[in-house]
């Protein structure tokens, strides 16, 4: 992946960044992306190339973002834990950060150590739905579909559909061996070229097809980390 600031890979035309989009210096994107009007991508965070991120939505410090993930309206992703064990949910505890201009507040000596982003990973291919809140810490598979107004809580596997506050799963997109197949197959590594032969509306037609280019070693893999 490359910053937000670097354009020397694709030209500027082929962003799809809003006036009203906020980028912190330390977000790293892989263009092309969509980040729509209102949409926030924090420090520490990395957006996979062709995920888009619709308006209003939020995707706090410490998440990654795979490649061809679909973002609806006013999601939120890696929201904030509290400590359930402390005395106090508040983050007073351990951060001073709330009120800086209060001496005694600021003043106040902190002995424990909490981390309020945990790392959160949505994996390739991943549709979140409005409204959805991810927890940070959530790891999301590849494939994986999120209902709108979902609270995710835990880990989501491949390809599974979940929904609900807290989100449970419903059930899979593919069977067994189709998810099995396209794991391996991490269609979301060829160039969107050669994808255009693929018949996106037969799964079983599909993974043949890619398997075709795989052991052919007719299609070049588009480098970049594995997310």
């Amino acid at each position: 992946m490359q910053s937000s600031n670097e354009s020397s890979v694709f030209p500027c035309e082929w962003f799809s960044i809003a006036r009203s989009a906020t980028v912190q210096s330390r977000a790293v994107l892989e263009h092309p992306v969509h980040l729509a009007p209102q949409s926030e991508v924090h420090n520490d965070s990395e957006i996979g190339r062709c995920t888009f991120l619709n308006i209003r939505s939020v995707v706090y410090p410490n998440v990654r973002i795979g490649r061809y993930c679909s973002i609806a309206r006013n999601c939120e992703i890696g929201v904030t834990a509290h400590p359930m064990e402390f005395l106090s949910t508040h983050s007073f505890q351990y951060s001073q950060s709330l009120f800086p201009g209060w001496p005694e507040y600021c003043d106040m000596t902190r002995r424990v150590v909490f981390s309020p982003h945990a790392k959160t990973s949505i994996g390739n291919d991943v549709w979140i739905g409005a409204q959805a809140v991810i927890i940070a810490g959530v790891s999301i598979g590849d494939g994986a579909v999120i209902a709108a107004n979902s609270v995710v809580t835990k880990d989501v596997a491949p390809y599974s559909i979940v929904a609900g506050s807290p989100a449970q799963h419903i059930r899979f997109r593919f069977n067994a061996a189709q998810v099995e197949d396209l794991l391996l197959l991490k269609w979301w590594e060829i160039p969107v070229s050669r994808l255009a032969f693929v018949k996106f509306d037969d799964i079983d037609s599909a993974i043949n097809e890619l398997k075709l280019m795989r052991d052919q070693d007719r299609v070049p893999v588009a480098h970049g980390p594995s997310l």
